[in-house]
């Protein structure tokens, strides 16, 4: 819940500085560690709305967010974030990581 108000608050102009896409990725994060999949790829998604986002975080975060996809059995969302992996940045890590979960689907243990 901490997360979410930090990132309500920060919506409505209550911190003109900060790192909103921070709260965004630990809040993917807490989510996926409660196996809220779908919860967690939308907040995972969220990072990439905010300017300040660096392409590091936006690919690690587009990557988590077609993982949650994945363990929810949302295959081809997934893939659509993986994708978007890909093409920013193939050889990137992350980009890596995409293309074998492409092909083959991301498992939460």
């Amino acid at each position: 819940e901490a997360y979410r108000k930090v990132l309500a608050n920060y919506k409505e102009g209550k911190y003109p500085l900060g790192d909103p896409q921070a709260a965004a990725f630990g809040l993917g994060g807490a989510l996926r560690g409660q196996r809220r999949f779908d919860e967690a790829a939308e907040a995972f998604a969220m990072v990439g709305n905010f300017p300040q986002s660096e392409k590091k975080q936006v690919l690690r975060s587009t990557l988590a967010a077609g993982e949650m996809y994945d363990s929810a059995a949302k295959r081809a969302l997934a893939v659509e974030k993986y994708r978007e992996v890909l093409a920013a940045d193939a050889s990137s890590p992350e980009g890596q990581l995409a293309k074998k979960h492409i092909g083959k689907p991301y498992k939460y243990d």
